[in-house]
This record gives structure tokens, C-alpha cells and sequence, in this order.
């Protein structure tokens, strides 16, 4: 079948026939290629054979396409958005093998490289793009063909450069090399935009001990996600999971686990990005601990003390200490509790010690630290234990303004 523009029809294989070579009259020649080959020329009185030009021509032709790699459809598809190399084979189990080791030639064609040149960084077979996936076998009038799909947007992206681009199979044996035929210039843009790196990362807690489940926030533009199970820094495990998925089962051992085991174990996810869009840095939890970590972000607004949340906390423990301002630099210094308070993880995450602070002056600043200390607690009956305290900076009082004046536009 051939398209409007005389090609194959996209998806559909090219119509050929092994040792079959068209004659001078249209006719077919088959059978024994030697008999074939239009390089015997014609046989002389005497018994010699008389070679012309145009057999050397035809000759050329016939053994061009004995060393061409047969292919179908050869072409650039970016329909859903990706920019995907598609390209069909004749369906042959006995040559799956062979067609593994075919190679993807990228060309790069661009003000530079107007006679085009090969992008240096991509060198990869159809057995490397398709990993453990299998060939899909589809049939046009009776003839069975593979159907190939790849997604190129990485490599593209990667070479950095806006050009056109073209694609076509490569295999070389002994020396000898052949190729496919070329498909059309893909005009290609260098806009990469990298996704926003994922957050929440954090390891969803039963009752008496993790999951096992990793979970973290949807990241805007994201086709996917990549998810690493570390043990001790050592990659063990790498899932990948679609667009809406935020959850997935990583360590599926961890409810027979202890605590010290847990702890070997941490897991990174990196949005994985599709066209226009380049992955985001790979971005690693904590480590499955049994004790929450300290609360962050503590700070002074006005009298009010806020600070960050804490995955699993229930609630905190916020108490507003006082000490020495001598003591500052003392590994261990005396806190006395001024007010303790109870904030559930729920509600939100300040309180406010107007009542004890509204009376103090400078004198007093000058001589005491005022503090207040966070402590990030599990829900009763887990297997989760509280943070170790975290303590924000001095609180300090408004900065005098003084010689205020009003001036005068004269």
C-alpha cells in the first residue's frame, strides 16, 4: 500500500518478496538469484559473457536491495504528545533476535550540519529500548508484520540542539553494514522544561509499623513516576507508576519487620517527564524509622510561635521555655517552662503567647532568652515514637524608632 505522498502506509509493512527481482518487461524473476541477477548479460557467440553499463547499473540495484534492512512504515509520530519513532518489520520469530541488535540512528540536521550527523549520545538497539517487552505482531491482508514504538523525547532533549531530526535502523555484521531507509525531518525544538521536584515524600504507618507503602504529593505535568527502594544508600528495588498514582507498594516485607530493620531502608521518586517536559531530580525520604523527626521551620510572628508539620504526628507538645542570655553558648543550659500547650496535628500549627510576653521590656530581653520548644508526637498505639524537642531563636521585642519626623514639602 502506498500513501498520498507515494510512501508506505503508515503502521503497514512494504509489499516484497524474497528472491524476487522485476524483469525488463515487468515480469517476475524468482528462484535461483544467480539466474537472476541482472549482471549476467547476454551470452556472446563464443561463450563469454558481454557486460554492459546498464547491467552494471541493474546490478547494483539488485544487490542494493539485497543489503537494505526491509522495513514497512518509517516514521515520526507525536500525536499524544510524546515524539515517538515508529517503524514496522516483517513478522519472523527466527529473526527476532537478529532484529534486537538493529540500532536506532538518530541524524541531527541543523545550520551547523546541513549534511546532517549522528546524535553522538544516542546508540541504543530495539533489544535496549524494549527491555523485556515482547514484539507486537499485527496482519495487513494476510501479511503478518511487527509494529514498533519508541519514545524519543529523552534522547532528543538531551542533545540539547533545535534542528531536524531524522531516525532509521543501522546493523553491521563482519564489517559490513546496512540500513533501513530514512524517515522524514522532524522538526524539534529545545525546550526543556523540568518538573517540579516531588514532596511529601513519606512512608505510610499501620498500627504497630509501616507499611511498606511509599507516598508523596502529584506533581503538575508529570506523565509518571520513577520510585528507588534504597538499603543502606544500595539501590534494591525500581518501580515506575502512572500520572495518578502517589502510592505504591515498595518493601513488602516491612510489617514483618522490626524498628532497626526498617531503618536500613529509604526510597527517592522522580517525576518522570513526556514531550516538552524533562524529568525531575530524584528526591529520597527518610529512612522507615520509628521516631518522627523534629519539627522545622520554627519561627517568631510577633508573639506568635509557628512551625512546620510533621508526617504521623497526632499532635505536639509546644512549651515556651526561659533562660539565662549568659547560657547562650553553654552546651547545656536551664530552661524554666513559662506555659505548655497541646496542638493537635488537625488544627493549625501556632499559638500565640501574647499573655506571658506582652509585659516584658528590654531590660528584662537583655537578661532572659525567651524560647518556645515543639515536639512532634505519634498517635497511641502505634509503633511510632515522639521527636526529639526542637527550639526556635531568642524572641525579641519590636525595634525602637526614634527622631520621627514630619517632613514639610516647601
Amino acid at each position: 500500500p502506498q500513501s498520498e505522498t507515494g510512501g508506505n502506509t503508515p503502521g503497514l509493512p512494504s509489499e516484497t518478496q524474497e528472491n524476487t527481482v522485476p524483469g525488463e518487461n515487468g515480469e517476475s524473476l524468482s528462484g535461483d538469484p544467480s539466474q537472476n541477477n541482472p549482471a549476467a548479460g547476454e551470452a556472446e557467440s563464443d561463450g563469454t559473457i558481454k557486460i554492459t553499463e546498464e547491467d552494471e547499473e541493474k546490478a547494483k540495484e539488485f544487490n542494493d536491495e539485497l543489503t537494505e534492512i526491509e522495513t514497512g512504515n518509517v516514521d515520526w509520530n507525536s500525536s499524544d504528545g510524546g515524539i515517538k519513532a515508529e517503524f514496522t518489520l516483517p513478522a519472523d520469530s527466527s529473526k527476532d533476535d537478529l532484529y534486537k541488535q538493529f540500532k536506532v540512528v538518530l541524524t541531527e540536521y541543523s545550520d551547523n550540519n546541513p549534511e546532517g550527523i549522528k546524535v553522538a549520545g544516542f546508540n541504543d538497539t530495539i533489544g535496549d529500548l524494549m527491555g523485556e517487552k515482547t514484539f507486537e505482531t499485527h496482519s495487513f491482508n494476510g501479511v503478518s508484520y511487527y509494529l514498533f514504538s519508541f519514545e524519543l523525547s529523552k534522547p532528543l532533549r538531551e542533545n540539547g540542539v533545535s534542528a531536524f531530526y531524522t531516525f532509521k535502523l543501522s546493523y553491521t555484521q563482519d564489517g559490513n553494514t546496512i540500513e533501513s531507509r530514512e524517515s522524514d525531518r522532524l522538526e524539534y525544538v529545545y525546550e526543556a522544561n523540568k518538573l517540579d521536584n516531588p514532596t511529601g515524600l513519606k512512608w505510610e504507618s499501620g498500627k504497630k509499623s509501616a507499611t511498606g507503602y511509599a507516598l508523596w504529593e502529584a506533581v503538575e505535568n508529570a506523565s509518571g513516576y520513577r520510585v528507588k527502594l534504597y538499603k543502606n544508600d544500595r539501590l534494591i528495588d525500581t518501580v515506575e507508576t502512572g500520572a495518578s498514582e502517589t502510592r505504591v507498594l515498595i518493601l513488602e516485607e516491612a510489617l514483618e519487620m522490626t524498628p532497626e530493620e526498617l531503618s536500613q531502608y529509604c526510597f527517592s521518586v522522580t517525576a518522570i517527564g513526556k514531550g516538552r517536559y524533562a524529568d525531575s531530580e530524584e528526591i529520597k525520604s527518610g529512612v522507615v524509622s520509628g521516631i518522627l523527626p523534629a519539627p522545622g521551620g520554627l519561627e517568631w510572628v510577633g508573639t506568635v510561635a509557628t512551625w512546620d508539620a510533621v508526617d504521623n504526628a497526632y499532635y505536639y507538645n509546644v512549651r515556651l521555655l526561659k533562660s539565662k542570655v549568659e547560657e547562650r553558648d553553654k552546651k547545656k543550659r536551664t530552661f524554666t517552662e513559662i506555659k505548655k500547650v497541646q496542638i493537635l496535628a488537625s488544627e493549625e500549627r501556632k499559638v500565640d503567647f501574647l499573655s506571658k510576653l506582652k509585659d516584658l521590656d528590654d531590660k528584662e530581653i537583655k537578661k532572659h532568652d525567651y524560647c518556645f520548644e515543639v515536639v512532634a508526637c505519634p498517635e497511641n498505639g502505634t509503633f511510632l515514637e515522639k521527636s526529639e524537642p526542637a527550639l526556635s531563636d531568642p524572641y525579641t521585642t519590636a525595634a525602637r524608632i526614634s527622631n520621627l519626623e514630619w517632613a514639610s514639602d516647601t
